[in-house]
């Protein structure tokens, strides 16, 4: 759904700034990249600017996508944010220039507007497990005792003669009675 919605925002941004359609092999593929950039960071609960710094980086990466998809597409009508570049080269640099700037400004709020929304998500979906957690774990302890750990087989037969070291096995029927032995009055 985080992929969708970035893609989405930043190719529908994209589209309007550039004035030519990211075509739809260029959507999937920021998809693609995204989707996977999202599953490999996913598992552990981030901060917001770690997130930030990571959705900036994935739009740069969009944007070089959608521009390299782009460079074979039909711009779109001209309209009053689109200004016909027939005129001089000199107003030709300045709307380039222009346009690179608010195209610049897009991705940086497109980041940020989908770092905010992914903090929101995660932190609420962090919240959502551990509460979970909370509850199952309570659930599970009314249910009865955890399993023991069953005893790993020694490596070899040993002689009663030599002795042990710590080797780190589990005993399981082991009593531990600290404190002097009771009375017999009690």
């Amino acid at each position: 759904m985080f992929a969708a919605v970035c893609v989405g925002v930043s190719a529908t941004g994209h589209t309007l700034l550039s004035g030519h359609e990211v075509p739809l092999g260029g959507t999937l593929v920021g998809y693609v990249g995204m989707l996977a950039a999202a599953w490999g960071f996913a598992g552990r609960e981030r901060g917001g600017g770690a997130i930030a710094g990571w959705m900036l980086w994935g739009q740069l990466a969009l944007h070089l996508v959608f521009s390299t998809a782009q460079s074979c597409a039909a711009p779109l009508p001209d309209g009053p944010a689109h200004p016909d570049h027939s005129g001089a080269s000199g107003i030709d640099t300045a709307a380039t220039a222009d346009s690179s700037v608010g195209m610049l400004a897009a991705h940086i709020a497109a980041a940020l507007i989908c770092a905010l929304w992914l903090r929101g998500g995660e932190d609420a979906a962090f919240t959502l497990a551990r509460g979970l957690r909370t509850l199952l774990s309570g659930v599970l302890r009314l249910l009865g005792p955890l399993p023991a750990a069953p005893c790993p087989p020694p490596d070899r037969p040993r002689s009663w003669a030599e002795p042990r070291h710590g080797t780190g096995v589990v005993l399981r029927h082991v009593v531990v009675r600290r404190g002097p032995p009771r009375s017999s009055d009690s």
